[in-house]
């Protein structure tokens, strides 16, 4: 009889960690979910294995999903910041002009205030 009492709690806490990381993957805590999960499969019900398993990718989808938004923005940000390829070529182009110009004007300047 104990032996069952035993098993019953065993299920009882594996169904209640399962349980949590459908609560934490709702609320959108997906690294807490994954390690439910981790902890439930531990725990080896071959009954749930299934199910934990499905539910432990949908997490890592979820993170890797949220990684990706994360890096894009990042990436986003950097492309404001940074200068592309047409705007050095702008930069480029702008200040060589300026230096012509520049050394242009200096030298006409010099030539017609020497002579």
């Amino acid at each position: 009889m104990k032996v069952t009492h035993y098993s019953y709690s065993f299920l009882r806490i594996h169904s209640l960690i399962h349980l949590l990381g459908n609560v934490h993957l709702r609320d959108g805590e997906v690294d807490q979910a994954i390690d439910c999960y981790n902890r439930a499969l531990e725990l080896g019900d071959n009954e749930q294995e299934g199910v934990l398993l499905v539910m432990r990718g949908t997490a890592l989808l979820q993170r890797a999903y949220a990684y990706k938004m994360r890096f894009k923005d990042m990436i986003t940000i950097a492309e404001d910041i940074l200068p592309n390829e047409k705007r050095l070529d702008l930069l480029l182009f702008t200040h060589s002009y300026s230096l012509t110009h520049s050394f242009t004007y200096s030298l006409i300047h010099l030539l017609t205030h020497s002579l």
